[in-house]
This record gives structure tokens, C-alpha cells and sequence, in this order.
């Protein structure tokens, strides 16, 4: 009869530890989700302003040139917002 005693004892301590490392488990997704969606509602306030996004407004002209290119600081044409007659340039990833 004692060691029935036991046995049911542990299953209570497993139970309960089962219970521990699940709601553990659970936090840490809560926490991560947390950081990625607070991190990404920043991106949301600025919308799709070329400028807000760290680029310029580069003024093009209808006809092809070289002078339609974007500056070298600035290389990469983007998809934000400008102006008419006028295109996106931003920096390079991790340029400063």
C-alpha cells in the first residue's frame, strides 16, 4: 500500500512539472511574438514615404539617361513613395 502511495506522489510531481515547462515553453513564444510584432509597428508609422524610409526623391525625366540614375549614395531604386516625375533611391543595407 506504501508504494502505491509513492507512485501516485510522482505523478503529481510530474504533473506539475509537465505543467511548468509548458507554461515555460508557452512565455517564451508570447515573448518573442511580442518583440517581432512592437519591433514591425514601428515600420508601420512611417507607411510608404520615401523620405521617412531614409531615401531621397530623385528627379527623372522621360527620357532615358544616365542622368536618371540614382546618386552613389543612394544606388538602390525603391518601390516607396515620391513625388511625380520623380523616384526613390536608398542606401545599401547596412550602409551608413
Amino acid at each position: 500500500m506504501l508504494f502505491n502511495c509513492n507512485k501516485a506522489n510522482r505523478k503529481g510531481v510530474e504533473l506539475t512539472m509537465n505543467v511548468i515547462v509548458m507554461a515555460a515553453i508557452a512565455l517564451l513564444v508570447l515573448l518573442i511574438l511580442a518583440f517581432f510584432l512592437m519591433r514591425g509597428f514601428g515600420g508601420f508609422n512611417k507607411g510608404t514615404d520615401c523620405v521617412a524610409q531614409g531615401g531621397i526623391c530623385h528627379a527623372v525625366s522621360s527620357t532615358p539617361s544616365p542622368a536618371n540614375a540614382c546618386p552613389d549614395t543612394h544606388p538602390i531604386t525603391s518601390g516607396y513613395t515620391c513625388g511625380a516625375s520623380q523616384k526613390c533611391c536608398v542606401k545599401l543595407p547596412g550602409a551608413s
